[in-house]
């Protein structure tokens, strides 16, 4: 990778980790919900709610990285275009697939680390 393709990958980067944490954390809150019973039927601890809660992340994070991939790449290239750095690397002689590849790396990342 040469340095405006690292450039894009450190804009991507930062943008799908926050946006993987929300989701995560919005995805979490519902799959909680749905355990409360737990804490007030079965009168179990909160420690106990909260580490069963937390076995689901991984699972969680797993179906949520493509949602919080796609939202990253949308926005970030998005906002490189609307600030014509993307035109400046086509008029550089850079081909799509050239200005693509630091998404198609975090995605290659991201499918491992599910794979995990």
């Amino acid at each position: 990778m040469n340095k405006l393709q690292r450039y894009y990958f450190g804009q991507l980067v930062p943008v799908f980790l926050l946006i993987m944490v929300g989701l995560t954390l919005i995805a979490l809150l519902t799959q909680s919900l749905s355990q409360l019973d737990l804490l007030f039927e079965r009168g179990q601890s909160a420690a106990t709610f909260l580490g069963i809660s937390l076995l689901a992340t991984p699972q969680i994070m797993a179906i949520v990285m493509p949602v919080g991939l796609f939202a990253a790449v949308s926005w970030t290239y998005g906002r490189l275009h609307q600030d014509n750095e993307i035109i400046v690397a086509y008029g550089a002689g850079w081909t799509l697939w050239r200005v693509a590849e630091p998404a198609f790396r975090l995605a290659a990342m991201g499918a491992v680390a599910a794979l995990a």
